[in-house]
């Protein structure tokens, strides 16, 4: 299963670029909405360039760093930075090429690098990390604010009713973003809604999921508090999460599953999840 996703920061640094538009502060009117149907890519809301950057709590110093570059040509140079120290330096060989198909007349190539990295400051909840990431000639810096970590109240999950669930944070992110997943090994639903910084609670109608009756399924119900820092289709992003998870058939949220819910944002639901 796919997670995107994922990457939160906001106490953010004036860019040289303009048409800025900052999360911290901004409210959330920069952060694209993320479509329900497969068929989409980032290059359609405006956007060429993403950046992941997800600290791990329980890792302390140790960042997770995702890249997503729309280009025909692979990046033959890349320099990444992070508190004005160089973390990464992928070249050409690097890269893992992706096509985002959205129909015949649409094919949208990618370069997607991945690393996980120390770096010597400490990154408590509310810190501001900055950023730089080069890729050939052009450059793009900016300051993200690690988010408190989302604690969800998540009750059992009925098929039959409403599913209305609570959290708590300590401050206000930038915004939220709710995954919602379905699958019983024959058909699945995903779905997904963004919301303020401010929302504690949310319900997600029976309509969505109610065919599902009867059937043995496993769901999972993503929260994310996220930050960002957008400058024209350049997006930066960082975040926490929790989940509701069901056990069916035995099935485990693994660390390699949760990693895979990282990336679940990046890839915007883009793939059928059963290929994981």
């Amino acid at each position: 299963m796919k997670s995107f996703v994922i990457l939160l920061i906001a106490a953010l640094v004036v860019i040289t670029i303009s048409c800025s538009d900052k999360g911290s502060g901004g409210g959330s009117s920069g952060f694209p909405t993320i479509p329900d149907d497969d068929d989409w890519a980032w290059p359609q809301s405006g956007i060429n360039t993403v950046v992941q950057i997800y600290a791990y709590p329980d890792k302390d110093g140790y960042v997770e760093v995702y890249v997503v570059h729309f280009s025909e040509n692979v990046p033959q140079s890349c320099v990444i930075k992070i508190n004005n120290d160089t973390i990464a330096t992928p070249d050409s060989s690097d890269w893992d090429h992706e096509s985002w198909w959205i129909d015949s007349l649409h094919v949208y190539d990618s370069y997607e690098y991945w690393d996980e990295v120390y770096i010597s400051d400490d990154i408590d909840p509310g810190a501001a990390l900055t950023y730089s990431v080069k890729i050939n000639n052009t450059t793009d810096t900016g300051s993200l604010k690690i988010p408190y970590q989302v604690y969800g109240s998540f009750p059992d999950f009925d098929v039959e009713e409403n599913y209305h669930f609570t959290w708590n944070i300590q401050q206000n992110p930038d915004l939220h973003y709710v995954f919602f997943y379905i699958d019983d090994d024959w058909e699945y639903v995903n779905k997904n809604w963004q919301l303020s910084g401010s929302t504690r609670d949310y319900t997600i109608n029976k309509s969505i999921y109610q065919d599902f009756a009867g059937d043995d399924y496993w769901v999972d119900v993503i929260l994310y508090a996220m930050t960002y820092d957008r400058t024209g289709d350049f997006l930066a992003f960082t975040f926490t999460e929790d989940w509701y998870y069901n056990d069916y058939d035995g099935l485990k949220l693994d660390i390699e599953k949760r990693k895979l819910h990282r990336q679940r944002l990046l890839k915007a639901l883009l793939h059928d999840l059963q290929d994981e």
